[in-house]
């Protein structure tokens, strides 16, 4: 049996300067997040999927807490068989990383009340995430997480927010 979980975490290398400016600009003590695949077996490793430069991918989480401190660990409830949920996980794998979506996100945190239809923005269609564009992604599509926006333009919290709302 496997259990999906939102990630929110900081970034443990204090000179990760963008990490820092990430999470300060979003308000946050926390600045990335990623889908962690838990399972019950001692014999299969769990795995955490996220979108990180240079391109998204899938690590053992032993790996992800040598980088990271997990701030939140918020269960997600797929709506799909669990094999389905892991080919979504996989077809988010080895996307380029998209700094312009960053800074639509940045954009859209300071000019939404100017811009109202920026949210709704559709930026690249999946050629390139970030992470919470990829975890947006997997909420929408395994646990059937209704979208108030593009995943391609969630920000941190929002993400939290969808994940925590979604949590009953």
């Amino acid at each position: 049996m496997m259990n999906y979980y939102l990630l929110c975490l900081r970034n443990k290398d204090p000179k990760k300067i963008f990490a820092k400016l990430i999470a300060d600009t979003s308000g946050l003590d926390w600045n990335h997040v990623e889908i962690l695949r838990e399972t019950s077996s001692l014999d299969i490793p769990d795995y955490s999927f996220g979108a990180v430069s240079p391109l998204s991918r899938k690590i053992p989480l032993e790996s992800l807490l040598e980088h990271y401190n997990i701030v939140h660990k918020i269960p997600l409830h797929i709506k799909i068989p669990e094999q389905e949920a892991d080919i979504i996980l996989e077809k988010l794998l080895g996307k380029p990383y998209s700094i312009l979506q960053l800074g639509i996100i940045i954009a859209k945190m300071y000019l939404t009340k100017y811009l109202s239809w920026l949210p709704f923005v559709k930026l690249n269609l999946d050629q390139a995430l970030i992470c919470t564009e990829l975890a947006g992604d997997f909420m929408q599509d395994a646990c059937h997480y209704t979208m108030p926006i593009s995943t391609e333009t969630l920000g941190l919290k929002e993400t939290m927010d969808l994940a925590v709302a979604n949590n009953i």
